[in-house]
């Protein structure tokens, strides 16, 4: 099992979205961190820098320990139309979209950044791999 096997299993939890993230908000979230209807990695990390979230989302990409965002944040940082975007994309309401950004992202992005940045062709890979799924 590859990283991003590894890295899907583990967010989407038993595939059914039970204790995890729902598969198609992950699989939002991939399209839209390889530049695919959305604002890529470097964007969405400046859009919580803009937010004035710098030093959680910065947490995320470095080596140390993550800081927690609250749904409200999230919200904050990417704005209605991305939120709305990625809940349509999973079928969820708004406020769940959120939430559960707000629970994985941390992870999410630490994970996608070892050493601290983004492994070159590895947002691609997950993508790959989500689109296989299912």
């Amino acid at each position: 099992m590859g990283m991003f096997d590894e890295l899907a299993g583990s967010l989407m939890g038993n595939g059914q979205g039970e204790g995890g993230m729902h598969p198609g908000l992950l699989a939002g979230l991939a399209e839209m961190f390889a530049g695919q209807g959305g604002p890529g990695f470097q964007g969405l990390v400046g859009l919580f820098h803009r937010a004035g979230l710098a030093d959680v989302v910065n947490s995320w990409v470095s080596m140390g320990p993550n800081l927690p965002v609250n749904a409200e944040q999230v919200r904050g940082a990417l704005g209605p139309d991305l939120i709305a975007q990625l809940a349509e994309r999973a079928g969820l309401g708004h406020g769940e979209t959120a939430d559960q950004l707000a629970r994985f992202l941390p992870g999410l992005i630490d994970r996608l950044t070892p050493g601290g940045t983004a492994p070159e062709g590895g947002l691609d890979d997950l993508l790959t791999f989500l689109k296989n799924q299912g």
